[in-house]
């Protein structure tokens, strides 16, 4: 089944906004108001009133059990049928009712050789590259500084995503 840009960029920005929102929600209160007044109902109620909720709760029980991994996997897949669209019709942007997509060039940035990239650290006191990771937006920084050439040790990888923007 093709699939529309509209379609793509609709179910992209619901699927992103769920996303923020539950992770808003887990990181900041935990059970809702609305989880709370259904543990309060499964508390106290009779059997009419426990059957009578009984669909919501089942709703709210597969959405926590729903892993944020399948989410993100699908948001994945729209970047990617955004990605081929873009390209078989030459667009440079989606636009849609529901939002845009569009091309960000990125960098993945990663240590190649470890031993070089220490010394440089080391001897040119470049201790802000240093992170758990190599810090992408210091080596940008550094590559504009220095006609594109990444730090001693450093590959810099380029892609491309594709970024969506609600209207």
């Amino acid at each position: 089944m093709a699939y529309t840009a509209d379609q793509i960029v609709k179910k992209y920005i619901e699927l992103r906004d769920y996303v923020a929102a539950r992770m808003k929600e887990f990181n900041e209160t935990g059970a809702t108001a609305g989880d709370a007044a259904l543990i309060d109902t499964l508390r106290n109620a009779n059997m009419v009133e426990i059957v009578n909720v009984a669909p919501m709760i089942a709703d709210r029980l597969e959405q926590l059990l729903t892993p944020m991994k399948v989410y993100k996997e699908g948001m994945e897949l729209l970047e990617g049928l955004a990605a081929v669209i873009l390209k078989d019709t030459k667009q440079t942007a989606l636009n849609t009712e529901f939002g845009t997509a569009f091309p960000v060039r990125k960098n993945r940035t990663t240590v190649a050789e470890p031993e070089k990239f220490q010394t440089w650290v080391r001897e040119t006191q470049a201790w802000h590259f240093l992170t758990n990771h190599v810090s992408t937006e210091a080596v940008d920084d550094w590559m504009e500084k220095n006609e594109g050439v990444p730090p001693p040790g450093v590959s810099v990888e380029g892609y491309t995503r594709i970024q969506f923007r609600k209207v």
